[in-house]
């Protein structure tokens, strides 16, 4: 039987930028939590998620300094996937409400004596918090929604030092727009579809680095 080659590498993965359409978002600065996840990256491991909290102006958010832009360093081995997801805007609140959540699931503590388990930052220009939180429990959180996401195949036998890859993000949901009808009472005629989900407005570049 012949023994398969994994073409196993050691990898330090970094967030480049995340870049969002303003005519779909708008330009204004905001914040939105940004997940990336590392999906079946070697054997028995499922997926590893990191979360950031990144400024957004003019639909753009580049992350500066090793620290903001580190997501994982990780052993990757044959296919693998990496997947981006980006929520609506979000307020110090809802921040705050999420990562109490996560320091009670994680430390067994709970109300306002998770505080102390949080970054005393949690409102700054960037976060991170590489903990193992899946999509649907970063949304379970808080209300932010998933606005935009998206997800690339990738071969660790492909990797090349210092690789970008680029990924392209899909709006969530639909777009319509309502369109009034005519006359007097001016009624509502229907609804006008403006950006269909899957669509996309928007891109994640990721770098990839082999140790």
């Amino acid at each position: 039987m012949a023994v398969k080659e994994s073409g196993k590498r050691e990898l330090e993965i970094l967030l480049n930028s995340v870049e969002l359409s303003t005519s779909t978002f708008g330009n204004g600065a905001c914040k939105r939590m940004v997940t990336v996840e590392l999906i079946w990256p070697r054997m028995q491991v499922a997926s590893k998620s990191s979360v950031k909290l990144l400024p957004f102006t003019k639909g753009m958010s580049v992350p500066t300094g090793w620290i903001k832009r580190i997501l994982f360093k990780e052993s990757v081995e044959s296919r693998f996937g990496i997947a981006v997801h980006v929520t609506e805007t979000v307020k110090a609140t809802a921040v705050r409400k999420f990562f109490r959540s996560m320091a009670g699931a994680m430390f067994g503590i709970a109300g306002d004596f998770a505080d102390d388990a949080m970054p005393n930052k949690y409102a700054g220009d960037a976060i991170s918090a590489p903990f193992d939180y899946v999509a649907k429990e970063l949304k379970a959180a808080y209300t932010a929604e998933i606005v935009a996401e998206g997800s690339i195949d990738m071969l660790s036998t492909e990797i090349t030092p210092d690789m970008f890859v680029e990924i392209p993000l899909g709006i969530t949901k639909s777009i319509y727009k309502t369109v009034e009808g005519h006359g007097p009472h001016n009624v509502s005629h229907g609804k006008k579809l403006i950006t269909a989900e899957g669509t996309v407005v928007g891109k994640a570049v990721i770098q990839l680095n082999t140790l």
